[in-house]
């Protein structure tokens, strides 16, 4: 009955390790992007294995400067907004991964969320 137990214990642990191995909540790659400030000492910013669903505020937490030029590197798409908190009704639009935005200043972006 102990051996049962035991054996029992470790393929449910094995079942478990298997169905989540697969599954991920942060995409993997880079988000690359240009700041927008003209004061800020960094032209380009690197967000790094992104979580999906957070909303990245670019601004630096200011909400002023609009990024000009975004990078999806990553292997999720990316939705680019222009606000800083990802409001769904204001989507500027969807990178899928590897590719870029737009350089025209209608197309700046203040945040960005992955999924």
């Amino acid at each position: 009955m102990r051996l049962r137990s035991a054996f029992t214990a470790a393929a449910t642990a094995l079942v478990l390790v298997l169905s989540t191995a697969g599954s991920s909540t942060a995409a993997d790659g880079q988000f690359v992007y240009n700041s927008g400030n003209p004061n800020d000492a960094k032209l380009f910013h690197v967000i790094t294995n992104p979580e999906n669903g957070v909303c990245y505020d670019l601004t630096g937490g200011t909400g002023t400067f609009a990024a000009l030029h975004g990078v999806n590197a990553t292997d999720a798409q990316a939705t680019l907004f222009p606000d800083a908190e990802c409001e769904d009704r204001f989507i500027r639009w969807v990178l899928m991964p590897g590719e870029h935005s737009r350089d025209e200043s209608f197309a700046r972006f203040r945040s960005v969320k992955f999924s």
